[in-house]
């Protein structure tokens, strides 16, 4: 029905004289997996970065930020970025294992495109890729993508380290469980990288104008493997730290791709979203990192994340040091879709704000902080882990869940917190910035 009703907006739109041109802005939303701003040279906060050179022209072509946030693991961030609301609210707040969890990300939330699909024109919309919000022991399965909305899904349920569905074999990037379109599995044995972008490249072809593509790469993520040659610049008999930089570059090298496979016209009317899902694993961080700071915590190497967005009325070349997290999508692609949020029915209070101010260079900042947790489980607490932290430019305040508070000065030239300054006495500019940040966590 929704697509009989898009066709007859596309036909009155003809009707009118519209050319595509004239129609709503469609979104690519490119998610990287485990790969840290300390693996993208962009940021300059680590000596022996990957090779990305198609991230390196993407932030040439639009805006970059330097302090973008999501969560500290893979299923969070994808939560949080489809609903706009943090892990506490939706109860996705760490892994969804494939045969111990029963969690899937709720269907009453309302998603990205469940959200775009209410639009005066309404959204066509895929996701190729990584699911990681259900599992196949959960209520929905395989069928979970679409019917949070999606139109149309195809790629892993889980990380490619364990058989995803039924246990039929499949191990690893050249080796794996593939969901199909209609939820039914398959061995699929192309490099996984390659097949998600042969997917996405597949339905940047199908979909109509306007569209939501979530482009959700598994790489670069373990298992530890060397890429296809083609791929990347780094050789053979890799450690596997050379394995993790070898693999972000393959996924850089097929994003290269996904965009070059736009045309022109298609990319100027278009926003293309490249986002972190989270920091780099501690087993591939590296000095001047800080390992237990990586993956998994909501210090700065666990949360910090390479974000870069281009598209119509984005300008060229900046760089912005506004605050932003993965929660801001959703009322961002709201904004600039024009879908008014008073008429969505969200389940609960939103935690994004709108960026397309600061997208599109209005506007220096749309957030003074940034709320941050890491979660020891999917579904009701309590919690085992709930570390939680707010950040704003300058000042960060984490209390883990045993109580113990701390308060660092973000002003260090490499990816870390630096000392808890709660340790000596504080400035007058210190104490402010603990006493409004605590005030904010404790209403969180």
């Amino acid at each position: 029905m929704q697509r009989l009703w898009r066709g007859w907006c596309f036909v009155l739109a003809a009707c009118r004289g519209a050319s595509p041109a004239d129609l709503p802005p469609s979104f690519v939303v490119v998610v990287l997996d485990d790969i840290g701003i300390d693996k993208v040279g962009r940021y300059d906060v680590h000596p022996d970065p990957a090779p990305t050179p198609t991230l390196d022209r993407l932030a040439d072509e639009g805006l970059w930020f330097r302090h973008a946030f999501a969560m500290p693991s893979c299923t969070a961030t994808r939560a949080a970025l489809l609903t706009g609301r943090h892990a506490f609210r939706t109860k996705t707040g760490s892994v969804i294992w494939p045969f111990d969890t029963t969690w899937e990300l709720p269907l009453p939330e309302i998603t990205l495109p469940e959200m775009l699909a209410q639009a005066a024109m309404p959204y066509d919309s895929a996701l190729a890729g990584k699911w990681h919000l259900s599992s196949n022991v959960s209520p929905s399965t395989t069928f979970h993508p679409t019917r949070q909305g999606f139109g149309w899904f195809s790629g892993s349920m889980n990380n490619l380290w364990v058989d995803s569905v039924n246990e039929s074999g499949g191990y690893g990037f050249f080796d794996f469980e593939k969901i199909q379109p209609d939820g039914s599995v398959k061995i699929e044995r192309q490099y996984a990288t390659t097949d998600t972008t042969d997917d996405a490249v597949r339905q940047l072809r199908r979909l109509e104008e306007p569209f939501l593509l979530v482009v959700s790469y598994n790489g670069a993520h373990n298992p530890w493997h060397t890429p296809p040659r083609r791929l990347h610049s780094f050789g053979n008999d890799l450690s596997k730290v050379e394995q993790h930089l070898a693999a972000t570059e393959a996924v850089d090298a097929e994003l290269g791709r996904l965009v070059d496979s736009m045309p022109d016209d298609l990319r100027q009317r278009t926003y293309v979203i490249v986002v972190g899902d989270n920091g780099t694993p501690s087993t591939v961080t590296t000095a001047p990192s800080d390992p237990d700071q990586a993956k998994g915590t909501v210090w700065e190497g666990g949360v910090r994340v390479p974000m870069v967005v281009t598209g119509p009325r984005v300008p060229q070349g900046e760089v912005s040091d506004a605050l932003i997290s993965v929660v801001d999508l959703f009322p961002t692609l709201a904004a600039i879709a024009e879908v008014p949020l008073e008429d969505v029915d969200v389940v609960g209070p939103l935690d994004g704000v709108s960026q397309a101010e600061v997208w599109h260079g209005t506007a220096d900042a749309a957030r003074a902080s940034v709320y941050l947790e890491a979660m020891s489980h999917t579904g009701p607490g309590p919690w085992a882990v709930h570390d939680r932290a707010m950040r704003d430019e300058h000042y960060k305040v984490v209390q883990r869940v045993d109580g113990e508070v701390s308060l660092h000065r973000l002003d260090q030239p490499i990816l870390d917190d630096g000392p808890d300054l709660l340790a000596d006495e504080l400035n007058d500019e210190a104490r402010e910035a603990f006493l409004r940040l605590s005030a904010e966590l404790a209403v969180r």
